[in-house]
């Protein structure tokens, strides 16, 4: 006999009017409330403890955070600088037991401000070809950053240098910082 629409097959509802092949929770005993509700119950009324709280263990690994900054930093100096900035990173570089200082000089195209992964994109055209490098900004092989000269930008970053070239990948200089050098010159 064909099924009416809207009709179930025979197997489908089991006594109590329920889907006998639907996986249910078991229900709770009479008289009883379920796992979840006893548990807000038993709470509730009561000041969870401060050092169980999410926001004091968001505190707690801000300031490890902090101080792993502070610690990383020693007494260096990180200057100030935005995308559109031409900036002079100092890195240590270890070659087998020696140790120096290479520079890297560039177009800052991108900053990720993420507290101690923090990091920027630094562009420059090397023999005809665009270099990028990312760097954490407190990585213990940056023996210091240099702000060579400030760019005019609107935008945070500064991807679309990578199909420019020559010419058309210039940045402007902003007016403030030449009279700053102007000033700091004479």
């Amino acid at each position: 006999m064909p099924m009416r629409h809207g009709s179930q097959p025979s197997w489908h509802r089991s006594i109590d009017g329920r889907c006998a092949r639907a996986r249910r929770w078991p229900e709770p005993a009479a008289g009883s409330q379920s796992i979840l509700y006893r548990d807000l119950d038993r709470d509730r009324g009561k000041k969870t403890p401060a050092r169980w709280s999410q926001e004091s263990i968001m505190n707690l690994i801000a300031k490890l955070e902090q101080e792993e900054i502070e610690r990383v930093l020693a007494g260096k100096t990180i200057p100030a600088f935005a995308p559109g900035d031409t900036v002079v990173v100092n890195v240590n570089v270890v070659e087998g037991n020696r140790k120096r200082v290479q520079a890297y000089e560039g177009v800052v195209i991108a900053k990720r401000n993420r507290g101690l992964n923090s990091s920027f994109i630094v562009r420059k055209i090397s023999s005809g070809e665009g270099v990028e490098r990312t760097f954490q900004t407190y990585s213990p092989l940056i023996a210091g950053i240099v702000v060579k000269r400030r760019g005019d930008v609107r935008r945070a970053k500064l991807y679309y240098l990578r199909e420019r070239s020559g010419k058309s990948a210039r940045i402007k200089e902003k007016l403030s910082y030449n009279k700053e050098r102007a000033a700091s010159k004479e």
